[in-house]
């Protein structure tokens, strides 16, 4: 998968920076920490939204496994001061190794990219970078692959029982259309929390 992003950097970079992450992320934008903690971008693509986050005052690091896209993600956000690591789901050794915890995850049009037999490993790396109050925010693309990546279907209800077995809790499920207007295309966003942690809603 990492190949495919590679190859294809700048068409991509493109494509994620033309969508403005307030709209994208409309549904769970009053689930976000307050400012100065410690939040999480997995597959951060163009760093589109790491930097948003980082401008909105919080400590961003993001994980993207391809060089080009971290390349173009630098050249597209050149003031930002994200760290990047390299590093992919589902084991994610490199962030783990950091022993930090995150308020916030997040996993966007990544998920689809896990083949179902590593999901439950990825899903036990993301709670244990979580916070104890801290917030998960997984979206599912449901629909075709327009080209050569792979992509699996997931289903909310197979994601929510996921993260029940982790113990996570999940506090949304919303569903969206396509924000590109793409018939064939929507979207699901999960937030989730620690079962046994303190209510999010000390972080709003």
């Amino acid at each position: 998968m990492e190949k495919g992003y590679s190859k294809n950097a700048g068409r991509y970079a493109s494509f994620y920076e033309g969508v403005s992450p307030e709209q994208t992320y409309a549904p769970w934008l009053h689930l976000l920490p307050r400012p100065g903690a410690k939040v999480l971008d997995v597959g951060a693509g163009s760093g589109r939204d790491a930097s948003w986050l980082e401008e909105r005052g919080y400590q961003a690091t993001a994980v993207e496994p391809s060089a080009a896209m971290r390349e173009r993600a630098r050249a597209l956000h050149p003031q930002s001061s994200v760290r990047w690591i390299d590093d992919s789901l589902p084991l994610l050794n490199t962030v783990l190794s950091l022993h930090e915890k995150f308020a916030l995850i997040l996993v966007n049009a990544v998920w689809i990219h896990v083949s179902p037999d590593q999901r439950p490993a990825a899903m036990e790396s993301l709670a244990d970078l979580l916070d104890s109050k801290g917030v998960l925010i997984i979206t599912l693309r449901h629909g075709p692959s327009p080209d050569e990546r792979v992509m699996h279907p997931c289903s909310a209800q197979s994601l929510e029982k996921l993260a029940a077995e982790k113990e996570l809790k999940i506090i949304l499920n919303a569903d969206l259309p396509d924000l590109l207007g793409r018939d064939e295309v929507s979207w699901t966003h999960m937030a989730f929390t620690q079962a046994a942690g303190e209510s999010h809603e000390k972080y709003l």
